[in-house]
């Protein structure tokens, strides 16, 4: 089976689209065994597959971009800056 699906438009985050998966490719619940390839045809989009025991999951990847160090700066005295997209520009104090 291929298809070519559209799914609808969401905000910023992580959201569960089995159920539209399921909608759209219902043939999907017919095959014991095989692989599935998803393609998203989307430049700043991502997928992520995890299993959905517990919601606080999603939670953990929204958060972790926002905490993730995305700039480190040396200023001329030697100072050390790390950047969060949370918490902006802080100096590194070890």
């Amino acid at each position: 089976v291929q298809k070519e699906i559209v799914l609808q438009a969401r905000k910023r985050g992580f959201h569960l689209i089995t159920s539209e998966i399921l909608e759209n490719i219902p043939e999907i619940e017919s095959i014991q065994t095989g692989i599935l390839f998803l393609l998203i045809k989307h430049t700043s989009a991502s997928l992520s597959i995890n299993e959905n025991a517990d919601s606080s999951v999603r939670k953990d990847f929204e958060n972790f971009p926002d905490e993730s160090i995305t700039t480190l700066l040396k200023d001329v005295e030697g100072n050390i800056w790390v950047g969060t997209f949370s918490s902006g520009l802080a100096k590194f104090t070890p």
